[in-house]
């Protein structure tokens, strides 16, 4: 089974500046992770993978909220495809 890991990447220096591991991902997790390593942060946006339960943590912590460009166009793909599949049938 494998373990989520959390990390925050400071995209100017592109380095990581925060990881951890959980035993599973959770809102309460992120949240918790989020709380922690963003405390007393200079911030603007957090970026994520398309996972929904990110949303209404990130927007509670009053930040912009964007999608990983490179998860983000897998997924406008595997959208694409499953609507191709669809057409053609």
């Amino acid at each position: 089974m494998e373990l989520p890991i959390h990390f925050i990447r400071q995209h100017t220096h592109n380095i990581n500046v925060a990881d951890e591991i959980y035993p599973e991902e959770t809102k309460k997790y992120i949240k918790e992770f989020l709380d922690i390593n963003t405390r007393n942060q200079k911030k603007i946006s957090i970026t994520s993978d398309l996972d929904d339960k990110y949303k209404p943590i990130i927007k509670k912590l009053g930040l912009k909220h964007q999608w990983c460009p490179s998860t983000r166009t897998k997924k406008h793909k595997q959208n694409y495809k499953r609507i191709y599949k669809r057409k053609q049938h």
